[in-house]
């Protein structure tokens, strides 16, 4: 299957690679690919950890996974994937650092070995915001405020799905 550098990942697509990710032993390309489709991460969060500030944060409500986004560097709060939590730790400590580059050829190499050609991390970015998107009833302003992304990106999505929304005053950043 080739999947869409510019669109959520397809139904078959999303379990393609979920289930790559018990089907297949643990390496740093299933790492990689599993943070982004986790978090929806741009890769200079992954590449820069001294400015994007990755932390791990338990409280009350929860285990949360905090970073700095890519150009805007405001603060992401995820609740914690149960699929990253065994090993996120030692992954922040070690797999920080390196190029953007090296960040998308795992991903490349992990979906390859999945059956998935064509998907980058930004594939991911789009289906954990399309996934997100869903789990929060479609809420814009959310998710705009949560992934930093353009409202107007939100709203296709939707409407690739048969949801009317629209984004108003979200588009012009009125809630920033």
């Amino acid at each position: 299957m080739t999947v869409s550098t510019k669109e959520p990942l397809e139904e078959a697509e999303r379990a393609t690679l979920l289930r790559s990710f018990d089907q297949f032993p643990d390496d740093l390309d299933k790492f990689t690919t599993r943070i982004f489709y986790s978090t929806g991460c741009h890769p200079w969060s992954l590449a820069h950890p001294d400015r994007a500030n990755w932390k791990i944060v338990s409280g009350a409500d929860g285990t949360y996974l905090t970073y700095l986004r890519a150009k805007t560097y405001e603060q992401t709060r995820l609740v914690m994937d149960p699929g990253v939590e065994p090993w996120i730790e030692a992954f922040l400590e070690e797999e920080l650092g390196h190029s953007e580059h090296e960040y998308a050829r795992r991903v490349r190499r992990w979906a390859e070995k999945a059956g998935l050609s064509g998907m980058t991390p930004r594939t991911l970015r789009h289906d954990c915001i399309y996934r997100f998107l869903r789990e929060f009833d479609w809420n814009l302003v959310y998710a705009v405020a949560t992934f930093g992304t353009d409202a107007r990106t939100l709203v296709g999505y939707a409407s690739r799905h048969g949801i009317a929304l629209q984004y108003g005053r979200l588009r012009m950043g009125a809630f920033k």
